[in-house]
């Protein structure tokens, strides 16, 4: 080819085979690090669908996208019987375990309550002993599993005389025995002595807990 500038002859270059030439550059994979030549052959070719995610990053176009796969089905994996059965296994030793503590457990705060609320009531028969310089009963009935306070007016303003049931939520207790020598009632005086000390034995579940009078002092209190 003669140079238009009328300069030597200028040899003859084949453009088809200087595109299509590897990059010359650092080595690197055309398929990863697409340079000039490999963008232009690429371009010069005919894009099917069925090309490859290399092949459409070098064309510009995004691959084609099937159906299949496991994002596409969106279904988790369930639970097979063996676990279900080991999970039901667990669960199962584990309330075998835990029963018996939690009875024990909750047997002991019943009849701490109950005690408890025979010694405030006991306490009470005396303070109103002691504010009306006049007797006052306290009467257990252990079948019943209830108490009555004669003369002594209900907190909750109830007519008649104040009973607390045992029996009854929240305490689930049994009055086991009562002596307060030999009876099952103890009257204070004016003074706040009772006529005879006892003591009162109250249960839940497995659990006992005693309430003991003092016959020379009316103190009251659990052991």
């Amino acid at each position: 080819m003669r140079s238009p500038w009328g300069g030597p002859r200028l040899p003859e270059v084949n453009v088809v085979s200087a595109l299509n030439r590897p990059d010359p550059g650092h080595g690197r994979d055309d398929r990863r690090w697409p340079g000039p030549y490999s963008v232009v052959a690429a371009a010069s070719s005919p894009v099917t669908g069925d090309s490859c995610p290399d092949e459409s990053r070098n064309t510009g176009h995004a691959p084609r996208v099937t159906g299949h796969g496991p994002r596409a089905t969106g279904h988790g994996r369930g639970f097979s019987l063996l676990e279900v059965l080991l999970v039901l296994a667990i669960i199962g030793v584990s309330a075998a375990v835990a029963a018996p503590r939690y009875a024990l457990a909750l047997g002991r705060y019943r009849a701490d309550l109950a005690a408890r609320r025979i010694v405030a009531d006991l306490r009470l028969a005396q303070a109103h002993a002691k504010a009306s310089s006049a007797p006052r009963t306290m009467s257990f009935s252990p079948a019943a599993g209830q108490y009555q306070l004669l003369n002594v007016p209900a907190p909750d303003g109830k007519p008649g005389d104040y009973t607390v049931v045992l029996s009854a939520a929240p305490y689930h207790a049994e009055l086991m025995s009562v002596d307060f020598n030999g009876g099952t009632q103890v009257v204070f005086n004016g003074w706040g002595l009772p006529n005879a000390g006892g003591a009162v034995v109250v249960s839940a579940g497995s659990l006992q807990r005693t309430v003991v009078v003092e016959g020379a002092t009316g103190r009251v209190s659990v052991p």
